[in-house]
């Protein structure tokens, strides 16, 4: 038989009042700059509920169901989860997390955290087409478990939660608009002009996949065009992988360390077209949301000149 388990958002505490009221969300609380979260909250006057026990207080069922997931926004929730006993292919609590039609793709950062010696939060993302993205576990039972999705305008990323230990938990959420438009996986060609800087957003490894942005240039007559990344973030590696036309990779350049800037030349031909695939490669160590969120708003910048300048 499926479980089910209730979630309803925190109440916070007031002095004096009884066991049984009703809680509501907690708007604005989530993980701070540097992905911490405040403690859980713990609903009414009474004493909390033993390790492995639920309270009426920590709310409705959540589905387990991708069709009916519980979508979350920013602010402070509380749930019960219970384990899976041999449902192979359940997916536990599942949350999902939608950005607005317009504008540059949300990040939500996101913590899940076992009470005390409760449960021990892993926990699944899926983009908006249902493809498995990231897993990432809690070290320990009341350890957090942080998560970042990238979700780019107008479309659906989802997490599911689960844990081997029955108990209530916390989650939090905090709702970042950034620079970049588009999910780190995904590859949109951007024109690059010769002399004129590009900015960018790198932010490694999220979502399970790393980001890779595209550009393509034009040469306007034989002979080399030199290239220049720069202000690439202090956590990252700077990559860029250049083909030409026939889908022939004609130059591979990187940087010395992380964070440095990138330099290079190629060989080029009058009329063809370049395509330059930069990457940053690397990842923001666990709990590093602070890190993430800093990559997602301070942009890089890409130029490309006539010459080999650049090499020198």
């Amino acid at each position: 038989m499926v479980h089910r388990r209730r979630i309803r958002p925190i109440l916070p505490v007031l002095a004096g009042l009884v066991l049984g009221l009703v809680g509501c969300q907690v708007q604005g609380v989530g993980p701070g700059p540097q992905g911490t979260a405040p403690p859980p909250t713990q609903a009414g006057s009474a004493a909390a509920p033993a390790t492995g026990e639920c309270s009426d207080m920590d709310g409705p069922d959540i589905p387990g169901d991708m069709d009916q997931a519980r979508e979350l926004t920013s602010g402070t929730y509380r749930a019960c989860i219970e384990p899976a006993d041999g449902q192979v292919g359940k997916l536990g609590d599942v949350f999902s997390f939608t950005a607005p039609d317009e504008g540059p793709a949300t990040l939500f950062v996101v913590r899940m955290q076992g009470d005390s010696g409760g449960p021990l939060i892993q926990a699944t993302s899926y983009n908006a087409d249902r493809e498995k993205l990231e897993f990432v576990g809690a070290p320990s039972q009341g350890a957090p478990m942080d998560m970042w999705l990238n979700v780019s305008a107008g479309t659906t990323a989802f997490i599911s939660a689960k844990s081997a230990y029955k108990g209530p938990y916390t989650i939090t959420v905090e709702k970042r608009q950034v620079g970049d438009n588009s999910e780190p996986n995904e590859e949109r060609a951007v024109r690059l002009e010769l002399r004129k800087p590009h900015q960018a957003f790198l932010v490694g490894r999220i979502n399970g996949a790393p980001e890779t942005d595209l550009y393509t240039v034009k040469a306007k007559k034989s002979g080399f065009l030199s290239v220049v990344v720069s202000d690439v973030p202090a956590e990252l590696t700077a990559a860029i992988e250049v083909h030409d036309q026939d889908n022939r990779k004609v130059a591979w350049l990187y940087g010395a360390n992380k964070g440095a800037t990138v330099r290079g030349a190629f060989k080029v031909r009058k009329g063809g077209v370049y395509a330059l695939r930069v990457r940053g490669l690397g990842s923001p160590p666990p709990g590093a949301g602070g890190v993430l969120a800093k990559h997602a708003t301070n942009p890089y910048e890409i130029a490309v000149t006539p010459g080999k300048g650049a090499s020198r």
